[in-house]
C-alpha cells in the first residue's frame, strides 16, 4: 500500500545551518496495516508523516503509494493531528464535514456517512453542539471522524491522544482499535508511547536519534481484539522491553 525508498530530507536556512532531519529512510506497509512509528523527541517522525500526506517533499528518495509516486496531497489520505485543531465557529457536524466541502463531494450522500461516523464516536447527540462545549477527548473524537468523512483509504495519524490524561487516552485507543476493525484503513500512528505502540499494532516501526531512520521493524503478534489487559501479559512486557532497548542503544 505505501512503499518509502531511500528518504531524506534536510532543512536548509539563509541564516542556520541546515539541519538533516530524514535519512535514508525504508519501510513498506501493507493494505490494512496498523504500523506505529516511535523514536526520540526531534528524530522526524513527523516530517516523515508529512511527506507520506504529501505536504512536504523529500530531499532524496520516493515515496508510492499504490505504485503512483507521491508529488501532492492526494483524497485518499485522511490526516489526524495532536490537536483537533477545530473551527471554533462551526458545528461538531459542521467541521466533520468540511473536506466534503473542500473535495466538493457528494453533500448529502456524505452527510449521511458523517452522521454515521458521529453515531460510531458515540458523539450523535453532539452535532450541533460546538467545539468549546466538548472535552479534549471528544474533540479528538471529532478530528478522528473528520478525517474518516471522505472515506480515505489511509489515516496518518501524528500523536493524537499526546495531549490527554490517561484514561481518556485508553478509552481512545480501544476506539482507534475498534474504528480500524470496522473500516479496514491502513494506518501509519506516530507516539512516543511504546505501550500504545504495542497495544495497537499489527509493527512498531523504530527510528533512530535525527538525522532519524528506520533501525527495527517489531512485529507484534498478540492476538486481536486487543484489550488494556493485555499490557500486563508476559509477551506484552517482552516486546515493551525489546523496543525499549533498541532505542536506548540507538539513541
Amino acid at each position: 500500500m505505501i512503499r518509502i525508498s531511500g528518504v531524506d530530507r534536510t532543512y536548509a536556512g539563509d541564516r542556520v545551518p541546515s539541519v538533516e532531519a530524514l535519512e535514508n529512510v525504508c519501510l513498506d506497509i501493507k493494505k490494512e496495516e496498523f504500523v506505529s512509528l516511535v523514536g526520540p523527541s526531534g528524530c522526524g517522525k513527523t516530517t516523515l508523516l508529512k511527506i507520506i500526506a504529501g505536504l512536504y517533499r523529500p530531499t532524496r528518495g520516493q515515496v508510492w503509494i499504490e505504485g503512483t509516486t507521491i508529488t501532492a496531497p492526494r483524497k485518499d489520505i485522511g490526516l489526524v493531528f495532536q490537536r483537533p485543531i477545530l473551527l471554533p465557529w462551526r458545528t461538531v457536524l459542521q467541521n466533520v464535514m468540511l473536506p466534503v466541502e473542500v473535495l466538493r463531494l457528494e453533500s448529502e450522500r456524505f452527510r449521511r456517512r458523517a452522521l454515521d461516523l458521529l453515531s460510531v464516536m458515540d458523539l450523535g447527540e453532539f452535532k450541533d453542539h460546538y467545539p468549546h462545549q466538548l472535552s479534549g477527548g471528544m474533540q479528538q473524537r471529532v478530528a478522528i471522524a473528520r478525517a474518516l468523512t471522505h472515506d480515505p483509504a489511509i489515516l496518518l495519524m501524528d500523536e493524537p491522544f499526546g495531549s490527554l490524561d490517561a484514561m481518556t487516552r485508553e478509552a481512545l485507543n480501544l476506539e482507534l482499535l475498534r474504528i480500524w476493525g470496522a473500516t479496514q484503513k491502513t494506518i501509519l500512528f506516530v507516539t512516543h508511547s511504546i505501550t500504545e505502540a504495542i497495544l495497537l499494532s499489527n509493527r512498531v516501526a523504530i527510528m533512530s536519534q535525527r538525522p532519524g531512520t528506520i533501525i527495527e521493524v517489531v512485529g507484534i503478534d498478540l492476538p486481536f481484539p486487543r484489550t488494556l489487559g493485555m499490557m500486563s501479559s508476559p509477551s506484552f512486557g517482552e516486546y515493551a522491553a525489546t523496543i525499549r532497548a533498541l532505542l536506548e542503544t540507538r539513541s
